[in-house]
């Protein structure tokens, strides 16, 4: 599990940027939303330079512990159905992955767009993953972020 540390506070809403994907071991920097919280940009994060308030909104971050573990994101499209997450869930599990985010939406052709994070302990175990996931009969395209 990702977990960060902001000065002695806990229980902070926080949510990782997907525009750069940070990951365990990154340098990271915590930027103060409206409404969402705290949202964690790796230090080079291009997107940084073009919010004109930075220097006021940006607090100091850092990874609780490095785990061994490896962070990795995918994005699935597929057909409505009420189970692909534990799905999903499932192939991560069969390869000893840990799924900890994971978002679904439904678009207005009636289908499922999402995004999931999940943690590895073998990083050769990812496309054997990603395979597992194609086959479930719902989904219609997967694709690494």
């Amino acid at each position: 599990m990702l977990t960060f540390k902001i000065g002695d506070e806990k229980n902070m809403m926080i949510s990782i940027a997907g525009c750069c994907h940070p990951t365990t071991g990154d340098d990271i920097i915590g930027y103060i939303s409206r409404g969402r919280g705290i949202i964690v940009h790796r230090k080079d994060c291009t997107n940084l330079k073009n919010i004109s308030e930075i220097k006021d909104r940006c607090v100091d971050v850092e990874w609780e512990a490095v785990s061994p573990r490896e962070i990795h994101r995918f994005k699935v499209q597929s057909k409505m159905t009420s189970d692909l997450f534990s799905e999903i869930e499932g192939a991560v599990r069969k390869y000893k992955g840990h799924l900890i985010e994971g978002r679904l939406e439904e678009d207005e052709r009636g289908k499922l767009s999402g995004s999931f994070t999940m943690e590895l302990d073998n990083k050769t175990d990812y496309k054997k993953i990603i395979k597992c996931v194609r086959t479930i009969p719902s989904v219609l395209n997967i694709q690494s972020l």
